[in-house]
């Protein structure tokens, strides 16, 4: 054996530095340096031992630790190693301590480290000398968010080994992290906001503390202070199937509430696929058959598809819209739960739940859900002047247009039944909003189609949720839907609801073969604004200037007091006309020879609706028929004559005439006289 000793070394050294500070530059120089003084002693080797009787070790080392037995501490053999990532660094730089206490009473002991995610293995890190019973692996290791095994290997100057093992439970270099989402993005329930959280965290949560703001960082509690939240204290429910016939108790208090979308997972992941299912509760039951391996969340469709996942929402496994699909995600898997907060909220005011979490290693995050906007208000119409509007408590369903009433009922959720949910609106005269036909922004007073009734609108809006979509109604009543129910009138677009597609216009047709009586029809248009919880908001315009229909003519009961001056050639009379259905639109008169023709005067409008004044000149002595002629809005026409004859002569010229008349007849009778001698002459003129 040798025995060597370092030797002892020391040095002296001077530095001289000078330093001038000027207002335009700094001077920094060295003088002087050098070193003074050295020395080093010299090395001291000495041999203690030339000879040493070899001693054979066959037993391996030992891994001990010190236990307490009560007054003193014992030590004791043991079989595994300690290891732990050290705590209050950054996430960015783990570290992992490994600790043993090993001992072998005639040799000395090599460590070496061995690393694996199952026990025995070294696929993350093999034969790593320790140099001591304690080592800090400042490596990073992959993969991390899994348990690896650590095994720990000592061996002798002989070679004799002995190895104990420990277990990491998780390695992390992540923040806490997770999915933090509020349960909508709109509510008319101005009295509670949810959210729920699943978290994907490697190490345990030593904090986790929850607030209400107005914003998305750990500032934002100004409307609700941070609480603290224990997970670990969360529990579900025990479930009885046999006392839940609908799944709804299943549905409540075992999954979170309902996500917008369809969970796109790997066909490995789909457990079961089921149609026919009656209710999302019904869903909901399924699931629950299985473990929570087995069916973490499920996707449902209204017309009964129900989808069992054995997977939940992550960054690889994300919700995509898909119809009207929705996902449900179970609670009580992993650290999953609902947050419910009531609240009195603002109108048009956006809150935000915020999450402040710490784990055990000090990595500290803060996780936010979406925006909740509040939204109090039914929708808004367009330039109105309202005779009449009012706001009532009415229920969700029955707000809903009757065929979407079943796509539509799942946003009926959450209702404020004190809330005041409709408002229902009567236009005057002077409104910009609902307009009878299907020309834009005209109001058709009259028509004599039947076979349909058409209207349009503009400038309803709802500035803070926007709107589901409009139903439409035709009665024979101001808001009445007795000839037609309120429907909605894109349902027939593709794709269903798509805003971009709609025109304003609504159309109520009647089958084939059947027609619309005459009269006077209202009809009434429905907006119904977007909140996803709550309940939708609606707003019924009713439109009071009817639509008449009209296909008869109007009815001309009698002409009357027919005058006529035979100066001024005016002519006037009095008439009684009516139409009940669509009024009189205009009256046209003629004059004729008799009770059907106009030769003496064609048809011309009356300035009048309510007399007939024509200046035209009837030549003298000749009867003359008036005839007359009303139209009505609906474009039909009556005609009518005055059956009573009416001579048109003037006094003085009637004189004349019957004598012009007797010279005439006189001269007639001469001229046959004459005829008749000079014939009688040549008679006899023959036979002589």
């Amino acid at each position: 054996m040798d025995l060597d000793l370092l030797p002892l070394e020391l040095k002296l050294s001077a530095d001289v530095n000078v330093n001038i500070a000027h207002a335009s530059e700094t001077i920094d120089k060295s003088l002087f340096s050098d070193t003074l003084w050295y020395y080093r002693a010299p090395n001291i080797r000495k041999r203690v031992m030339e000879e040493v009787a070899k001693e054979e070790d066959t037993s391996g080392p030992q891994f001990i630790t010190a236990e307490n037995t009560g007054n003193n501490a014992a030590i004791v053999e043991v079989l595994h190693c300690q290891v732990r990532q050290l705590p209050g660094l950054d996430y960015t730089d783990p570290r992992v301590e490994v600790l043993v206490d090993v001992k072998d009473d005639r040799s000395k002991v090599k460590l070496t480290l061995d690393i694996g995610t199952e026990p025995g293995l070294s696929d993350v890190m093999a034969s790593y000398e320790m140099g001591g019973p304690q080592v800090v692996i400042t490596e990073q290791l992959s993969p991390s968010g899994v348990p690896l095994h650590f095994t720990v290997t000592g061996e002798n100057s002989e070679g004799v080994q002995n190895s104990v093992t420990c277990l990491l439970p998780t390695y992390d270099i992540t923040l806490p992290d997770g999915r933090f989402t509020a349960e909508f993005k709109s509510t008319s329930n101005g009295n509670i906001l949810k959210a729920a959280v699943v978290l994907y965290e490697d190490s345990r949560l030593s904090s986790a503390r929850l607030a209400v703001g107005l914003g998305r960082n750990i500032y934002s509690d100004g409307v609700k202070p941070y609480m603290d939240v224990n997970f670990t204290e969360i529990t579900v429910p025990s479930y009885d199937a046999s006392s839940d016939l609908m799944g709804e108790v299943a549905l409540t208090d075992h999954f979170a509430g309902q996500r917008i979308g369809r969970l796109i997972v790997d066909v490995a992941f789909v457990t079961a696929e089921i149609q026919s299912v009656s209710s999302p509760g019904a869903c909901a039951k399924l699931c629950m058959q299985y473990t929570t391996a087995r069916c973490l969340s499920f996707n449902y469709h209204s017309r009964g598809d129900c989808e069992l996942l054995a997977a939940a929402e992550t960054s690889s496994n994300a919700l995509s819209l898909d119809g009207l699909f929705r996902h449900y995600e179970r609670l009580g898997t992993g650290l999953a739960n609902e947050f419910n907060f009531p609240l009195t909220l603002t109108h048009n005011t956006v809150y935000y739940m915020v999450l402040h979490l710490t784990n055990v290693l000090g990595f500290q995050n803060v996780l936010s859900t979406g925006g909740s906007l509040v939204d109090l208000t039914p929708p808004e119409p367009g330039p109105m002047i309202a005779q009449s509007d009012v706001l009532s408590i009415t229920d969700c369903e029955s707000n809903l247009p009757e065929d979407r009433r079943e796509n539509w009922r799942i946003w009926c959720v959450g209702i404020d039944t004190n809330m005041a949910n409709h408002r229902t609106i009567i236009d005057s005269p002077g409104s910009m909003t609902i307009f009878n036909g299907h020309e834009p922004l005209v109001d058709l007073l009259y028509t004599s189609s039947n076979t349909y009734i058409s209207a349009n609108w503009d400038g309803i809006h709802d500035d803070e949720s926007g709107l589901l979509g409009f139903s439409f109604a035709v009665g024979t009543s101001v808001c009445g839907d007795d000839v037609h129910p309120f429907h909605d009138p894109y349902k027939h677009l593709t794709p269903v609801d798509d805003d971009s597609q709609w025109t304003g216009i609504g159309v109520v047709e009647l089958p084939e073969g059947e027609k619309l009586p005459d009269g006077r029809y209202y009809v009434t248009v429905r907006a119904i604004n977007q909140v996803e919880y709550g309940g939708p908001l609606v707003t019924t315009i009713c439109h009071s200037t009817p639509l008449a229909i009209d296909n008869t003519p109007p009815i001309i009961y009698e002409i009357y007091n027919i005058k006529y001056d035979d100066v001024s050639y005016n002519l006037t009379a009095d008439f009684n006309a009516t139409d009940p259905e669509s009024d009189i639109k205009s009256i046209h008169m003629c004059l004729g020879l008799n009770a059907i023709n106009c030769d003496l005067m064609n048809w011309t409008p009356t300035p009048s609706l309510s007399e007939i004044v024509i200046n035209h000149q009837i030549p003298d002595g000749q009867r003359a028929w008036v005839r007359l002629r009303v139209l009505n809005n609906g474009r039909k026409k009556k005609k009518n004559k005055n059956k009573n004859k009416k001579k048109k002569k003037k006094k003085k010229k009637k004189k004349k005439k019957k004598k012009k008349k007797k010279k005439k007849k006189k001269k007639k009778k001469k001229k046959k006289k004459n005829k008749k001698k000079r014939k009688e002459k040549k008679i006899v003129d023959s036979t002589n």
